[in-house]
């Protein structure tokens, strides 16, 4: 059972989530081919090779996309008022007591631009998101940092696995991951959000594609950006912290902007009484995945053949 996860589950329908979850048990196995920590560079030119690159040769096929919706409203007073008649006994009549008319308040404050919700400090918006790659294998689960992300795409990678990309627009977390490596469609997720995508590392040639469609890359440079967990095996025992990773992009001249609302949002129109208690994924014949909703919290649950 994975950790469980964030505001935003980004997964194909709409689907409010919020969660809580740690991140640190020991590992029980390894993939075949481990990862080498490396740092592409902000913006590598075409025909360029990154420094250090990491040997990963699988590609990743297809994303899911959702986002959710809020607004508070305080509920709607009733109002009446009539006069009664004399009783049997004559008694002059007595009026009922009159109450308040109707009224709906709207909330009309700020609100994050990845979730819809509103967000209590709104210097937060006005910077730039970063984009985690994060590892999805049974051997890096539970994973930490999910339930920090503003949301979380979920995309399929190699033998029908999936990884996560979390996103940090508001949020922030000093212990993200374990943090993977790119894919060659990335750059489709995290580009229209005018974001930095943080990787363990990536193929020359992936890396310059996600360079080339303005996608800066932040990837393995040792501490305080990222660190190994010794608990853990590698590749899946490498941890990021956002809040150094903002400090990295700055100092690269990274100069970013906030992004932009990620979905058209409107009123959730359920049927009253609806409820969802899981939404299931058929992602490959090696895996499927279930988000179980239990009232207030998302899990994920992967069920590997």
């Amino acid at each position: 059972m994975s950790p469980r996860v964030p505001v935003v589950l980004i997964l194909c329908s709409l689907l409010a989530v919020a969660c809580g979850g740690d991140g640190a048990a020991p590992a029980s196995s390894t993939m075949a081919a481990a990862e080498t920590p490396s740092d592409p560079g902000p913006n590598t030119a075409p025909g360029e090779t990154p420094t250090q690159p990491v040997g990963d040769a699988d590609t990743e096929t297809s994303g899911t996309v959702a986002g959710v919706t809020g607004s508070s409203t305080s509920a709607p007073a009733s109002s009446s008022a009539s006069a009664s008649t004399p009783d049997a006994t004559g008694e002059a009549p007595t009026t009922e007591p009159t109450i308040d008319a109707p009224t709906t308040t709207a909330y009309s404050g700020p609100v994050s631009p990845i979730t819809g919700l509103p967000i209590e400090d709104p210097d937060l918006l006005d910077r730039m998101l970063l984009a985690v790659k994060m590892d999805n294998h049974r051997a890096a689960q539970p994973q930490s940092g999910l339930e920090a992300a503003d949301a979380v795409y979920e995309v399929v990678v190699e033998a029908g696995l999936t990884r996560f990309i979390a996103l940090f627009h508001h949020s922030d977390s000093d212990w993200v991951g374990p943090m993977r490596s790119a894919r060659p469609t990335d750059w489709t997720l995290v580009r229209p959000l005018g974001g930095v995508l943080l990787i363990s590392g990536g193929q020359p040639w992936i890396t310059r594609r996600i360079a080339r469609n303005d996608v800066p890359l932040i990837g393995d440079t040792g501490p305080p950006l990222t660190a190994r967990w010794s608990d853990r095996k590698a590749p899946h025992n490498l941890y990021v912290d956002t809040y150094q990773g903002r400090r990295v992009a700055e100092e690269r001249g990274l100069d970013r902007t906030a992004p932009p609302t990620l979905f058209d949002r409107g009123p959730l129109n359920s049927p009253e009484g609806a409820t969802a208690g899981y939404v299931f994924f058929d992602w490959s014949p090696a895996v499927d995945v279930a988000w179980l909703w239990d009232g207030e919290f998302v899990s994920e649950l992967s069920l590997h053949e």
